[in-house]
């Protein structure tokens, strides 16, 4: 995942390399989804991928279900992001 990034941006990526394989008839389960986009998130997801990981049961967990929290997430985040910027004025 690039700094810059989204999750939506960073998951259209992977959808699009899946989307690949399994054209060349490569199974992918969504476990494995799941467990590669948890391993390769930035940093600063570190604290919702560990609760997403002590939390929910990983094999029934959907890739769909996983983007949403990190989207949730993430808006959280900017949202706190500009209230301390308004804050400070």
């Amino acid at each position: 995942m690039k700094e810059s990034e989204t999750i939506k941006g960073y998951y259209s990526r992977i959808k699009e390399i899946i989307n690949q394989m399994r054209a060349y008839g490569e199974t992918i389960l969504d476990k494995k989804i799941v467990e590669k986009i948890l391993i390769s998130i930035l940093q600063k997801y570190d604290a919702i991928a560990t609760a997403i990981e002590q939390t929910k049961d990983l094999a029934t967990l959907s890739v769909t279900q996983l983007i949403g929290s990190l989207e949730a997430y993430e808006q959280r985040s900017k949202r706190h992001e500009e209230d301390s910027v308004e804050n400070a004025f």
